[in-house]
Order: C-alpha cells, then sequence, then structure tokens
C-alpha cells in the first residue's frame, strides 16, 4: 500500500540551454535544470535534455533526443538516475 510523502521546501531552480546549427542541415539543443533546496543545495536534482534533428530533405527529417534525470535525494524510493532514449522520422507535406 503507497504511503503518502509530504515535503514543503523552498528550492532553488537555475535553468541553462543553447541551441544552434551544427551544419545547415541539421540543429542540436542542449538543455540542463539545476534544483536544489537551500539547506541541501549541494544535493541537487540535475535533469538534462538533448536534442539533435537532421533534415535530410525537403520532406524528411530524423530526429534524436535524449533526456536523463539525476535526484540525489527523492522524496519517494525510486532509482536517483533514470532517462529516456529515442528516435523519430518525421514526413512534412
Amino acid at each position: 500500500n503507497p504511503v503518502n510523502i509530504r515535503t514543503s521546501l523552498i528550492k532553488s531552480n537555475s535553468y541553462i540551454k543553447w541551441e544552434g546549427k551544427v551544419t545547415a542541415n541539421t540543429n542540436i539543443a542542449i538543455a540542463i535544470f539545476y534544483q536544489g533546496s537551500f539547506n541541501d543545495f549541494f544535493e541537487p536534482r540535475i535533469a538534462t535534455n538533448l536534442s539533435f534533428d537532421v533534415n535530410i530533405s525537403n520532406h524528411f527529417s530524423l530526429g534524436l533526443k535524449y533526456a536523463g534525470v539525476y535526484n540525489s535525494n527523492p522524496v519517494v524510493p525510486i532509482f536517483k538516475f533514470y532517462y529516456s532514449l529515442s528516435n523519430n522520422i518525421t514526413y512534412k507535406l
């Protein structure tokens, strides 16, 4: 049976994103999110997102996406690190 867990903390959130073209047909975007409470600032939650897209023609593009989250002190009993990796093919009319 699940147990209700409640927390009430003031946290600091920082976010940085860089996006640009590697070549004329490729785009990349990297974002990093840092969240730490003021009493445990060096035990943060860090999330990273990476997106890489390639236009292979006027109608088709390929994409690769990565998202990872590290939580040094999760509130619920989960793994401290988890990630997802996905890819896509897009057709545009």
